[in-house]
């Protein structure tokens, strides 16, 4: 049997997925199938695709020839995007893809399709291009006033190189007018919204009207304090106006070996591909109009949405905050005059007492799973067993501190009233709506909304017990639908995204956590139950049980395993080449000490804290626990180094010359110390006072630094150096390229090879009788 040629093949799959539901689901919208074949194809059948490789270019011609099949006029634009203010230059092919409309501007559909050396990247970002892809087809048939486009950026994971080279593609300019960027840290849970700009306009109205809107300004507020980027980083920099979506669930396979195809799942893919097509959908009838002004947005239920100015976001903050001042004078007159000052101090006391006592459990349960356990974070791969100790401590703790106020005589004891616990409650909500309309407006809503309802309801129920519960009802549904969901997304959002952060996790940082959405759910529910007549349940039942329960429960977060295979370790893996000095280094990191390594008995790893003692300086490694041995043999540098000085009127013209042996390098030209370029072809900066530039992914037949010193002394350039990154180690194999002794059943690794290559000259007179010597550097 024939084989059916590559480029065939990648045209039929697609196909073949569609053929095979066309008979499932109505025609012309959203299909999960055949976007999970996009996914599986660069993903799966491709694989890891960093920019400069063979499997990047596969992707790409794969990608082409899929949108030209659905009608779209491709291109592929190929540039040198420069970052000035790093001194990068990478090597990029953006895939640019229009359908014409009746109108001229258009609307962007963007993602990336490179991924990291180190994952397959089936959620970053074959998701958000699967997306792309499937959603053009639909719309490809569709009648839209507005032109489409579709942009696949090539080098995101890179510093967004694609994108820098994007904006300064002509046609991109003078056309788009919206732009819609799908990027993902996960593989389930909706696509959430969590960027907008610059500015807001319809784009966010034609989200607030998609069929299962999802995402929150309060997010922007949190990713903002991330080691994140996004395309969207640099779109936004021009002057369109977009929206930036990503699911966060799942994180744990985010740029890890682990993120292959079946970690994303189904409702995740149909969640983006239908809001976006609905958003382009409204978009287009809506007309695309934007301001200069931030909004606040979120949705309510993932089922609608609401968008308001800032200045409708102040007029209720300031509304909530009146509100809930005034109810909270009036419950302090009404318990004033029916329990006395004494009680009403009283119950301020033990208020405090019990969230000092909450608070102190909450710090104690996590400082105690981690004490007992040998790793730092034992609660990584199983945090729900972690969520529920902590919950059940900071339970025990509060009914500890109210049984204690219970044997003391009655005139010194809290007020055990539905109004009593609002009279202590409300001015924590209201302190806390003041601070964030101050300092993070974007989620002043998350407080001043439950501060307003609470402030109007107990304004018009104070003296009545039990109209006071039925507010508190109230209140609670207010409360759980602003902090319900979004609490659960950031529990399993945290520690995957610590796992990523080159830090050992603080003790507190849970417990804040748990406190915060303890402190906006608890009061409404103790009020609802607090001061009711009922079967008195003996204490020594109820302490018994909750004993039981932190038993229970940290026995739970104390048993569960730290990583398994789904949910591994972060690790990075060094291997660092002085060629200058003759020497090399192995080099592992992670957030866990110790380093667990196979077959590497006899071998001398200590731990450092400083960078390797290298001739070039690099970075020191910025993970917690870092370990370094000598390594024992040399390796050949993936790329060779050629240079040339010609020395001229006003000083040296230096050419350094580097031919990859490998695909997908990245380069770094380093001059020594206080030599600085006149001019040059490579853009450049200063790091530890020698002067660099970088190259992504160089071309295959190589790339040339071209400088003009100005008057430097031959001298002075011995110390020149070239440093090559290559992904994966010495000894590798697989498509990683590691070694046999990097356990990785419950680890996933980074790894990278660094060689320094001297440029120091060796001067040769080339031709011999000219009167302006040339030098060869070799």
């Amino acid at each position: 049997m024939k084989s059916v040629p590559p480029r065939l093949a990648q045209v039929l799959l697609p196909l073949i997925a569609a053929a095979s539901i066309a008979c499932a689901a109505p025609g012309g919208r959203f299909q999960e199938a055949n976007a999970r074949a996009h996914i599986s194809m660069l993903a799966g059948t491709i694989g890891s695709r960093p920019v400069g490789t063979a499997a990047n270019d596969r992707a790409r011609s794969y990608l082409v020839d899929q949108l030209q099949l659905y009608g779209f006029s491709v291109r592929v634009q190929e540039a040198d995007a420069v970052d000035h203010e790093n001194g990068t230059t990478a090597r990029v092919a953006n895939i640019i893809a229009l359908k014409t409309g009746t109108r001229r501007e258009a609307i962007a559909l963007v993602a990336h399709y490179d991924s990291v050396a180190d994952a397959p990247g089936a959620m970053d970002d074959a998701l958000g291009t699967a997306v792309c892809v499937e959603t053009a087809r639909i719309l490809a048939r569709s009648r839209l006033t507005h032109s489409l486009i579709i942009l696949l950026t090539d080098a995101e994971e890179v510093g967004m190189m694609g994108a820098r080279a994007a904006l300064l593609d002509t046609e991109l300019a003078e056309r788009t007018r919206a732009y819609l960027n799908f990027e993902a840290v996960g593989g389930s849970g909706p696509a959430l919204l969590f960027e907008v700009g610059p500015g807001s306009g319809t784009p966010l109205s034609a989200w607030a009207a998609a069929a299962r809107p999802a995402g929150a300004s309060y997010a922007t507020e949190i990713y903002k304090h991330l080691p994140n980027d996004t395309d969207f980083s640099v779109l936004k920099q021009g002057t369109l106006f977009g929206l930036n979506f990503s699911p966060i669930g799942d994180s744990y396979a985010y740029h890890t070996a682990r993120d292959v195809p079946e970690r994303v799942s189904g409702p995740t893919i149909r969640h983006m591909g239908e809001n976006a097509l609905t958003i382009v959908e409204r978009l287009d009838d809506l007309g695309i109009a934007w301001r200069s002004e931030p909004a606040t947005y979120f949705d309510v239920a993932g089922r609608w949405a609401l968008v308001y100015s800032p200045a409708t976001g102040r007029g209720i903050a300031v509304a909530a905050l009146l509100l809930g001042v005034l109810a909270w004078g009036v419950l302090l007159i009404d318990l004033y005059r029916a329990f006395g000052l004494v009680r009403l101090i009283s119950t301020g006391v033990w208020s405090a007492l019990a969230v000092a006592a909450v608070g102190g459990s909450l710090w104690a349960a996590a400082w105690a799973l981690r004490a007992t356990r040998a790793e730092f974070h034992p609660w990584y791969a199983s945090p729900h067993w972690f969520y529920l100790f902590l919950v059940t401590a900071g339970i025990a703790a509060g009914w500890a501190v109210r049984r204690l106020a219970a044997v003391l005589p009655a005139a010194v004891r809290a007020i055990g009233r539905p109004d009593g616990v609002w009279a202590m409650a409300l001015p924590a909500w209201v302190v806390l709506t003041a601070v964030t309309a101050w300092k993070a407006p974007a989620a002043s809503h998350l407080w001043s909304v439950p501060v307003g309802v609470a402030g109007a309801l107990l304004l018009v129920t104070h003296g009545s017990a039990l109209l006071v519960r039925v507010a508190s009802l109230l209140i609670a549904g207010t409360a759980a639908l602003f902090w319900g969901s979004n609490a659960i997304q950031l529990a399993g959002f945290l520690p995957p995204m610590f796992g990523r952060l080159p830090l050992v996790t603080p003790l507190w940082a849970y417990p804040a956590l748990v406190g915060l959405v303890g402190l906006m759910l608890t009061p409404p529910l103790l009020a609802i139950v607090i001061g009711r007549r009922r079967r008195s349940t003996p204490h020594t039942w109820v302490g018994a049980a909750l004993l039981v329960a932190l038993v229970v429960s940290g026995g739970l977060a104390y048993a569960s395993a730290a990583y398994t295979t789904e949910r591994p370790a972060r690790r990075l893996a060094r291997f660092v080449q002085d060629g200058i000095a003759r020497r090399a280094f192995w080099e592992v990191a992670g957030q866990e000490p110790g380093v667990d390594l196979h077959g590497r008995r006899g071998v001398a790893w200590r731990r450092v804290a400083e960078a390797p003692p290298t001739t070039v300086p690099l970075p020191t490694l910025t993970q917690p626990f870092v370990f370094r041995t000598a390594a024992t043999a040399l390796d050949a540098p993936p790329a060779g180094v050629t240079a040339r000085i010609a020395a001229g009127a006003s000083g040296l013209d230096l050419e350094i010359a580097v031919t990859p042996r490998a695909r997908g390098l990245t380069v770094t030209f380093v001059l020594p110390r206080g030599v600085r370029p006149v001019t040059s072809n490579l853009a450049g900066t200063i790091r530890d006072d020698r002067w660099q530039a970088t190259m992504i992914a160089p071309p295959a037949d190589g790339v040339v630094l071209s400088a003009r010193l100005g008057n430097v002394s031959l001298d002075g350039l011995q110390k020149a150096a070239v440093v090559i990154v290559q992904s994966g180690l010495p000894g590798g194999a697989g498509w990683q390229g590691l070694p046999g002794w990097l356990p990785q059943d419950r680890f996933v690794w980074t790894a990278r090879s660094i060689y320094l290559v001297s440029a120091a000259p060796e001067i040769m007179r080339t031709p011999p009788d000219t009167s302006v010597p040339d030098f060869v550097l070799r």
